[in-house]
């Protein structure tokens, strides 16, 4: 299913400028950006925090959790139904071979079983739009250059332009 420019456009409201990915943790800076806690916590330097949009300084001790804004993304990703194979915590890592999400305590699980300790299993980035095909819930292992949208193997038939992720 293809998006609209406007529905892209909120999406883009609720990733990190820094890593571009959905906001994980969001701490604000006194400016009003915000930014993942973990993205801040790699730019800051001697306890002072400099916003990548704005340069305005932000000592990082007086810095908030954005709950609103936290609240907004976990509402959308829970929304999507991007819970964990277990249903009970959020997904950090995908299966590729099983075409699931694991959190961290199904991974350990994974890991151990002998049929699935070789998989090869990847971050997740928290967009199972991007990784998996929404007609045949497949995993999408390649992109079309003509409608620049991800293309799983049953998809694969009319797109001519395409090219592996």
């Amino acid at each position: 299913m293809k998006r609209s420019q406007e529905e892209k456009n909120q999406l883009a409201q609720l990733n990190c400028s820094i890593c571009l990915d959905f906001y994980m943790n969001p701490n604000v800076l006194h400016c009003g950006h915000s930014f993942c806690s973990s993205c801040l916590e790699s730019i800051t330097t001697s306890g002072l925090t400099l916003c990548p949009l704005c340069r305005s300084v932000t000592r990082s001790k007086t810095l908030l959790t954005n709950t609103s804004l936290n609240s907004v993304v976990q509402m959308y990703l829970n929304h999507k139904g991007l819970r964990c194979c277990c249903g009970n915590r959020d997904p950090q890592l995908f299966c590729t071979k099983c075409e699931c999400l694991l959190c961290a305590v199904c991974l350990a699980e994974h890991s151990k079983m002998s049929f699935t300790k070789d998989h090869l299993v990847s971050h997740f980035d928290g967009t199972k739009d991007q990784r998996m095909c929404t007609k045949h819930e497949k995993v999408v292992e390649r992109f079309c250059l003509e409608c620049l949208e991800g293309v799983c193997e049953g998809c694969r038939e009319g797109h001519e332009k395409v090219v592996e992720r």
